[in-house]
C-alpha cells in the first residue's frame, strides 16, 4: 500500500486517505472515530495485520467471507449479514451509537 507501504498507519495518514471519500467536507473528527476503532493500542500508529496489509487484500478477505453462496456476487443481503458478523464493523457501530 503506497500510503503505509510498512504496514503502519498514522492518524494523519488515514485522514489523508479518508479524505479521498468525502473531498466536499472536513472528516477529520470521524475519521479520527473510526482510527481509535482500530487503534487497540493506543499508540500512534495502526499496524495492518499481514494479511490485510494492501486495500486488495482487505476487500478479497472481506468479500470471500461476505459471499456466502460463493457466486462472486454480493448481494446487499449478504453485506447487511456478514457486517453483523464482522468484529471490526460490530465495533465501529457500537462506538457510534454510544457517542450519541
Amino acid at each position: 500500500m503506497k500510503d503505509c507501504p510498512d504496514g503502519r498507519l498514522t492518524l494523519e495518514g488515514f485522514t489523508k486517505i479518508y479524505q479521498q471519500f468525502f473531498p466536499f467536507g472536513d472528516p477529520s473528527k470521524f475519521a479520527a472515530f473510526v482510527f481509535n476503532v482500530f487503534d487497540e493500542n493506543r499508540g500512534e500508529t495502526v499496524t495492518l495485520p499481514e494479511e490485510e496489509n494492501t486495500p486488495e487484500k482487505r476487500v478479497e478477505r472481506i468479500f470471500s467471507v461476505m459471499d456466502k453462496n460463493r457466486d462472486e456476487k454480493l448481494t446487499f443481503e449478504e453485506f447487511l449479514e456478514g457486517s453483523k458478523e464482522d468484529p471490526t464493523i460490530i465495533q465501529a457501530l457500537t462506538l457510534c451509537d454510544a457517542s450519541r
